[in-house]
């Protein structure tokens, strides 16, 4: 099912290069296709990163008042908080260079805390409310641009590396990118505080 999904979104990859090459502008059932395919790959994971476990002891650590930076993962004093899934998988025994201090700033962590505070232990509900955030935040972007614009930014998220990186992998680039890119566009709008702001938590 993965290498049937994967090779779908190589495919509409290929197909929105050379249909903005073309026509200059996508049909809006597009970005239909674009969700729909995110939504697949986003029930899978590990695919070209495993940070994911990272972000999810942090947040966990966090929801429960504990500072992040100040215990590496394999701390003995965090033992209380370890936790095992549904499918099985023990935290923080599953994350990597668990004898690392996290390297995620402070926006990150709020991100990872608040929506610990929602999925608790449950993976699917982390995925799906961090799945939710991008497709919020693409919604914000998408709105923001012209038609041409669209077209192109359509084409640059239906990159494969993006498609498997920023959505199955649930990457936290994927969501600093959109940040990064929403505060270039009210930059240019002539919003420059905001863009500011939203620059520096990205």
């Amino acid at each position: 099912v993965m290498l049937s999904v994967s090779m779908i979104a190589i495919l509409w990859a290929i197909s929105t290069v050379v249909w903005a090459l073309c026509c200059r502008a996508l049909p809006r059932w597009a970005y239909g296709v674009v969700v729909i395919i995110m939504l697949a790959l986003s029930v899978h994971r590990d695919v070209l990163s495993d940070d994911a476990y990272r972000y999810r002891w942090d947040g966990w650590v966090t929801s429960h008042g504990v500072n992040p930076y100040t215990h590496v993962p394999q701390d003995s004093t965090l033992d209380h908080l370890a936790f095992t899934t549904e499918d099985g998988i023990v935290y923080p025994d599953v994350v990597p260079y668990g004898h690392i201090h996290t390297i995620y700033p402070p926006g990150a962590q709020i991100i990872f805390g608040s929506i610990t505070l929602f999925s608790s232990t449950n993976e699917l509900v982390f995925k799906l409310i961090w799945w939710a955030i991008i497709m919020v935040l693409l919604f914000v972007v998408i709105r923001s641009l012209d038609e041409h614009q669209r077209t192109l930014f359509l084409v640059a998220i239906s990159c494969p590396v993006i498609l498997f990186h920023g959505i199955m992998d649930m990457h936290l680039d994927m969501i600093m990118a959109l940040l990064t890119v929403l505060s270039i566009i009210l930059n240019s709008k002539g919003r420059p505080l905001l863009a500011s702001g939203i620059l520096g938590f990205a």
